[in-house]
């Protein structure tokens, strides 16, 4: 047909111009994940032995509004919108490194691809998220209902960037509709696609089926990577043998051991170490860290230490003993500023409301006026203090050294 040879044309074009370039082929690669998926875990599944490292979902819209600011101390490159880092990348990693895109139209995508092509190896659009929030906004599964769009997005893609560009997804309802849309999909051009092994409905409780990949890996012209309850390399390995998938994605197994990459057996607790060493090495933010730790990690009566602490360096210096010794580094944690802050903003509550009830009332004034007088001023106070304690969590070290 016209669409197989349009691929097979593509694909000679591919084997031609970009000989050696990034291919997903035999790779066992990090995931994409929301909150997980920024530098200190990509860094950490790249030292244990991942091919390549997926960046958490960025929106393309808001990637187009970033900023850009160099850390040559760091060898690095920040996207920063306002005082928020939305992405880091080391200059030794940009080649192992595959950002994620969710695009809801093929404009956004080129915008962003534009600002972010020289620091990454490929790009890849997220066809697959089932989140309301992707959905809503046009992104994610939902486009895989509106495949002119997904289709516009990935030639465009190709059209106006020279980086490897691919796509993630999941099965459909039927075998005929995954081997459709895998056919589209790479007709219009992309040079590989995950496939999560899991409907569009299917939370992460119902376990994935690799025998629904069999289908799309015979029609397919190009490198099809399975995803979905990928514990580890061996599992990977095993699953790509058995269904003949090209390569394989691990996502919440690097999770609970960021070491399950390499091809010897690591500790979890090792594993978890080298990514606290490497969360302060890279200056980032450590609620991710301690989320991940939360939810896979941790037994119930430590996290519900972590839940009753105010700030993250209360587990933080709980889980260090107040140094980084254990993890090979001689200093305390970098962030004196966002504790000061916590600490500043309790006093103005607490001597708000102090002051509030020392008071008398005002001559006429009902008694039931000031109790919400003093109730507003709490809350006022309140409000500004955690948004002052957000600002100081979302902002690079960096900026927190400069603005003290």
């Amino acid at each position: 047909s016209a669409a197989r040879m349009n691929a097979n044309d593509l694909h000679s074009k591919e084997q031609e111009l970009c000989q050696g370039s990034t291919t997903f082929k035999n790779k066992i690669m990090l995931a994409p994940m929301v909150r997980a998926g920024r530098l200190p875990l990509r860094q950490t599944c790249l030292q244990f032995g991942a091919d390549y490292a997926f960046t958490e979902e960025l929106i393309a819209k808001k990637v187009v509004q970033c900023a850009r600011e160099r850390f040559e101390d760091h060898k690095m490159t920040y996207l920063l919108k306002r005082s928020e880092g939305v992405l880091q990348v080391k200059d030794d990693q940009r080649d192992k490194t595959i950002l994620q895109l969710g695009i809801s139209q093929a404009v956004d995508g080129v915008r962003a691809a534009e600002v972010t092509q020289d620091l990454v190896a490929g790009i890849d659009v997220n066809f697959g998220c089932p989140k309301p929030f992707s959905v809503k906004n046009g992104m994610g599964v939902v486009l895989m209902d509106k495949m002119e769009v997904a289709e516009d997005i990935v030639k465009s893609l190709r059209r106006n960037s020279n980086v490897h560009i691919s796509c993630k997804t999941r099965v459909g309802d039927t075998d005929a509709i995954s081997v459709e849309r895998v056919r589209r999909l790479q007709a219009c051009g992309a040079q590989a696609i995950t496939i999560h092994c899991r409907q569009r409905d299917d939370r992460p409780i119902v376990p994935a089926n690799p025998e629904r990949i069999r289908p799309i890996i015979d029609c397919a012209e190009v490198p099809i990577v399975i995803n979905g309850d990928v514990k580890d390399r061996n599992h990977a390995l095993q699953l790509m043998s058995d269904t003949g998938a090209h390569g394989a994605m691990i996502g919440r197994g690097a999770l609970v051991n960021p070491g399950c990459f390499s091809s010897s057996p690591v500790l979890a607790e090792d594993a978890h170490r080298e990514w606290a060493r490497n969360v302060v090495l890279t200056q980032d933010n450590f609620t991710p860290y301690k989320y991940v730790m939360i939810k896979y990690v941790l037994e119930n009566e430590q996290v519900q230490f972590i839940k009753r602490a105010n700030i993250g360096l209360d587990w933080w210096n709980w889980k260090y003993s107040h140094n980084f010794g254990d993890i090979g580094l001689e200093r305390q944690m970098p962030l004196p500023a966002a504790v000061q802050a916590v600490i500043d903003n309790k006093l103005k509550r607490d001597k708000c409301i102090k002051r509030s009830l020392a008071n008398e009332p005002k001559h006429g004034q009902p008694a039931g006026e000031l109790q919400g007088d003093i109730a507003q001023s709490a809350e006022k106070q309140e409000r500004r203090g955690d948004q002052e304690q957000q600002d100081v969590r979302d902002s690079p070290p960096e900026k927190l050294q400069r603005k003290s």
